[in-house]
């Protein structure tokens, strides 16, 4: 218990999920494998038709790649799933140039494993919602 009053009773906060929002941002939520529950809290945060999700990881042995191949995730959101960029990132373009400079950099570090230290990008829209950009 954090000590404080419960969230429902202080002022400026609700717990109620008639609250929806726009955009999510999590990091490093796929490990546990939960992907059918992950996939279906996000589905009741976001907004039923404009709501978007930014997940950053690892691929950690393949986690990212099952969350985004998940029937729960699949059924509720498009995905666009983004390796870190350059050489070594399964061939995707990556999202950002810092990153992938910064991951081609690392490659050449023995103890730089990318599956465990190279952030990856999920992007989760709604099926029929606008592009994100």
């Amino acid at each position: 218990s954090s000590g404080g009053p419960p969230a429902e009773s202080t002022p400026g906060v609700s717990c109620s999920l008639a609250v929806r929002y726009d955009l999510v941002l999590g990091a490093d939520l796929l490990f546990f494998e939960s992907h059918g529950a992950l996939a279906c809290a996000l589905d009741r945060l976001l907004h039923p038709t404009r709501g978007a999700a930014l997940l950053c990881q690892p691929s950690r042995k393949g986690s990212m790649e099952r969350f985004a191949a998940h029937p729960a995730v699949k059924a509720r959101f498009h995905v666009d799933l983004k390796g870190p960029g350059g050489s070594g990132s399964g061939g995707s373009p990556g999202y950002d140039r810092e990153v992938a400079r910064l991951h081609q950099q690392y490659l050449q570090d023995p103890d730089y494993d990318p599956s465990i230290h190279a952030p990856g990008l999920i992007v989760l829209t709604r099926h029929g919602a606008p592009p994100q950009g």
